[in-house]
């Protein structure tokens, strides 16, 4: 059985949409035991008009983006990643589709189990470990980071590895940051104590993925 307190998970955020492509990327890998030791952010060139209901949001506009590049070059940076490790991600629905629109096969993605993987997935996901576990359907990264008395820690870690200009909600290392802090919370409260990766997968998915992973067999 893997030890979860030496796995290497990535949490991942992405700010932008499928219309507009990847905007902005954020990823934190970090340890249970030795917490994190790799950030990385980048903003990424937009491939159609932002609306602005979406820039309010995130605050990215067209404008600023136009020295980037498009995500695709940095696509190598994830399927390297994901060679090495599992993702985590806040509803991680919205980064799967979003990754699988640029890559939909992870040709030797990490796995835990006997059946060779080639998804981005599985993941492990904050959002519905908590709405499990809270029984609640309202669950944003910023409200459980309230619940959880995470803000100050995060305020501190943002000022430590985010751009001064994006150290909020709604950037996306703040973001994955946030979300690295919650998997950590959880795994340690009395929620989340004493289960295995396994477990943590299956409370991961919805119903169907649920019962595809109890079905697959440890490496």
């Amino acid at each position: 059985m893997i030890n979860m307190e030496e796995i290497s998970v990535y949490a991942i955020d992405f700010e932008g949409s499928l219309q507009t492509g990847i905007l902005e990327y954020g990823i934190v890998g970090f340890t249970p035991r030795d917490g994190i030791f790799f950030t990385e952010t980048k903003l990424c060139k937009n491939r159609s008009a932002i609306p602005s209901n979406e820039s309010s949001c995130h605050g990215l506009r067209a404008e600023n983006l136009e020295p980037y590049e498009d995500f695709s070059q940095h696509l190598d940076t994830f399927l390297h990643l994901r060679k090495k490790a599992l993702f985590c991600a806040h509803n991680a629905a919205f980064e799967n589709r979003l990754l699988s629109d640029y890559c939909p096969i992870v040709p030797g993605a990490y796995t835990v189990f006997s059946t060779p993987s080639q998804q981005w997935g599985p993941w492990l996901d904050t959002w519905f470990l908590y709405r499990k576990y809270l029984k609640t359907q309202t669950c944003t990264v910023e409200q459980l980071i309230h619940f959880c008395n995470l803000s100050e820690l995060l305020s501190q870690l943002g000022g430590k590895f985010c751009p001064l200009d994006r150290k909020n909600f709604h950037c996306a290392l703040f973001d994955a940051l946030a979300c690295a802090l919650l998997f950590l919370n959880f795994i340690r409260s009395e929620a989340g104590i004493g289960k295995n990766l396994l477990d943590l997968l299956q409370q991961s998915s919805p119903k169907a993925s649920s019962e595809n992973i109890k079905q697959q067999k440890w490496m």
